[in-house]
Order: structure tokens, then C-alpha cells, then sequence
């Protein structure tokens, strides 16, 4: 039994590192039965959590709350600490992802840190990257930055990937318009992957991330063909993998970056490149999270629509650093027009919707700011063409 429980761990082990999460998911919920029916407690809880945790990242958010809760009513007395610790870090995610409460996940947050105080060989960066997390979403994204720092400082080489900090931290300062920061995280990011001891998961992680956080920057600088470059080479980067964050990135931002290209034509013609990616965008990832920014998206489809009607040069309106030229000639009003008017107000209205259910869980309300300012954008085409 031991034999044939170590050649599956082995090959789950292998594809796991290869970002292959739902072969290495299957092969730890199979080693976790195995082990099980062998009353090898330890070693069942241990594939257990692992297989949770594939399956999480590979997408399959259903199976990994299905198996995390099996583990935590059935911790074995022999349990190693790190699976104990890792199984509740699961249970945090998926709280956070799919049913968040500020005040339930702050209360785990205080049970992983103690955890991890009592346990030094415990991952020291888990708990102020989760805690960066979370101070984005409530929008302080200035206190989201100090921790992603300190997540970074106390790497202790395992956990969550160092370079996931970094991602964070890249984010959270075009948030706060430091462009220059974002950029030095960016190197660190490279240099991070140049170093000799690096697993080849972790290499494969910072290569993606070095790409999506070059398509950050170059929309935030406005250079639309070097984010179009960075998004070819992140689609090929992330071909052979399994992880679903990132088909997420690579359907919305895929779309951004073809909006932006004026020689695409109307973004509402059959054709359009982005618009086979839109309709696939929301078979992706159902999070309470990605749900908004797929709104979000749809709004911002529905602009570039509107300013390719009345002849307004593309702008992103994710970062909106550079503010729309708008028309000086007056358009005489025709249904076409109405119509595209009218559907970007319906896709403000529902985005504002989800947007006042996340900001009163985290009690904001910079995303309801997110959403009243495309608003307002769309009242300026409106009044400059119409008026």
C-alpha cells in the first residue's frame, strides 16, 4: 500500500508543478481514497488537502468546498501542521471568493496568524498577502501595499508563490496612480525569476505574471500596442496550464487590448475579435469578484462601441489616464445610436448593482465610484454629440 500511495503522490507531485491542477487534483483525491481505506489517517488527510487545493485552482471551486469540508470535520489526531494550516488557508479562500463576511474572514485571518506564530515552519507571507487582499477590496489600497511588502520581506520559501505578492503590489499602486512603483515591482518580478533555486512552478508563475503585469502597465500608460504584444505572449504562456485565474485575465484583458486597436472596426460587428471572447468570458469564473468585473467589462465593450459610432478615438477605461477626446461636430440622433446609448446606461445600471453588494461586505464604495464615473463619461459623448 505504501508503494502504490507514494507513485501516486509522485505523479500528482509532478503534474501539480507543471501547473497541470485538475490532472494533479484527480490523482490526489485519489491517493486521499486509497489511503483512506487503508485507515492511513495521516496520510489520507494529507492528499486530501492537496487535492482541495487543486481543485480550487484549477476552478472547480464546487469539488474544493465539497472536500474541504470532509477534512475539516475529520482532522486526524496525527495531523502535520502544515496540511492543518493549508486546509484552513483553503477554507478562508473559499469563503473569500465565493460567500464573503469582512467579519468572519478577519476572524479566520486572526486563527491562520496564530497558527502561524505558535508554528514558525508555517509560511510566514500567507498572512500578510491575505490580509493585502482584503484591504484592497475594502479600497485602502495605500494599507493593501504595506502588506504585500511585508508578505514579499517574510517569504519563507513556501506557501504561496513569492511572485504573487508581487502581483498584488503591481496592481494596488496603479490603483494609487504610482506608476513608477508598479514598474519596480515589475523588476522584481523579473529578477525574482532569474533565481538559481527557483522551483519550475514558480518559474512558470512569474513568467505569466511578468506578461499580465506588463499589460497592467502599458494600459495604464496608454501604450495599446505594447499591451497587445505582452497579451499575445501571455495566451502562449499560459496554453499548457490549468490554472483558471489566469484564463480570466487573458478573456478580459484579450478584450481590452482588441477594443483599443481602431483597424478591429465596430466592436458590435459579428466579426469583431473581442466579441467571441466576451461571450466566453463569463463561462470562466463565477466569483462574486469576477461577476463584477465582468460587468464592469460590459460596460466599458458598450463605450468602445458608442465612441467607434460617433468616430471618438479608443480609450481603456480600466485605468482612464488619458481622458476622452470628445466630438466637436454634432450628430443628427438615429436608432443605431439610441440603441447603443441606452445599452451601455442598462449595463451601468446592473454593474451598480453588484457594485453596492461588494462595497456594503467590505463597507466602501469605490466601486460604485468606478461605475458613476463611466456613467459620467457617458453623459459627456452624450451631451457633446446630442445637445
Amino acid at each position: 500500500m505504501a508503494d502504490t500511495y507514494s507513485e501516486i503522490m509522485d505523479a500528482a507531485h509532478d503534474v501539480f508543478k507543471r501547473h497541470r491542477f485538475n490532472e494533479a487534483a484527480l490523482l490526489y483525491e485519489k491517493a486521499y481514497r486509497h489511503a483512506k481505506e487503508f485507515k492511513l489517517l495521516t496520510d489520507s488527510f494529507h492528499a486530501g488537502v492537496r487535492s482541495a487545493v487543486s481543485w480550487a485552482l484549477c476552478g472547480q471551486s464546487v469539488r474544493a468546498l465539497s472536500l474541504v469540508m470532509q477534512l475539516l470535520q475529520a482532522v486526524p489526531p496525527g495531523a502535520r501542521a502544515f496540511d492543518l494550516y493549508w486546509l484552513k488557508e483553503e477554507w478562508f479562500w473559499i469563503r473569500y471568493l465565493s460567500n464573503p463576511d469582512l467579519v468572519k474572514l478577519t476572524s479566520q485571518l486572526g486563527e491562520l496568524e496564530a497558527l502561524v506564530n505558535e508554528n514558525p515552519s508555517l509560511p510566514q507571507g500567507d498572512i500578510p498577502h491575505m490580509r493585502s487582499r482584503l484591504f484592497a477590496q475594502e479600497g485602502r489600497f495605500d494599507k493593501a501595499v504595506e502588506q504585500a511588502e511585508l508578505a514579499w520581506a517574510k517569504h519563507s520559501g513556501n506557501g504561496l508563490l513569492k511572485s504573487s505578492h508581487a502581483i498584488s503590489a503591481i496592481s494596488c499602486n496603479l490603483r494609487l496612480s504610482k506608476i513608477e512603483s508598479a514598474k519596480h515591482w515589475l523588476k522584481l518580478l523579473i529578477a525574482r525569476e532569474r533565481e538559481p533555486s527557483l522551483e519550475h512552478l514558480e518559474v512558470v508563475e512569474c513568467r505569466a505574471l511578468q506578461r499580465i503585469a506588463r499589460v497592467y502597465i502599458a494600459l495604464w500608460d496608454q501604450r495599446y500596442q505594447d499591451a497587445d504584444t505582452a497579451m499575445q505572449e501571455f495566451a502562449e504562456q499560459i496554453e499548457e496550464t490549468q490554472a483558471a485565474k489566469w484564463r480570466s485575465s487573458q478573456r478580459e484583458f484579450g478584450i481590452r487590448t482588441l477594443l483599443l486597436q481602431r483597424s478591429n472596426g465596430d466592436p458590435l460587428r459579428s466579426g469583431h475579435p473581442a466579441l467571441a471572447l466576451l461571450a466566453r468570458y463569463s463561462l470562466v469564473d463565477r466569483t462574486l469578484y469576477a461577476t463584477y468585473e465582468r460587468f464592469r467589462l460590459q460596460i466599458d465593450y458598450r463605450l468602445a462601441a458608442l465612441r467607434f459610432a460617433v468616430g471618438m478615438e479608443p480609450v481603456d477605461d480600466l485605468w482612464y489616464t488619458k481622458k476622452q477626446v470628445l466630438p466637436t461636430v454634432k450628430i443628427t440622433p438615429n436608432s443605431n445610436l439610441q440603441d447603443r446609448i441606452l445599452r451601455t446606461r442598462r449595463a451601468c445600471k446592473k454593474a451598480l448593482r453588484h457594485a453596492q453588494y461588494l462595497d456594503e461586505v467590505y463597507k466602501c464604495d469605490w466601486r460604485q465610484q468606478e461605475i458613476r464615473e463611466r456613467l459620467e463619461r457617458l453623459d459627456e459623448i452624450v451631451t457633446a454629440i446630442l445637445s
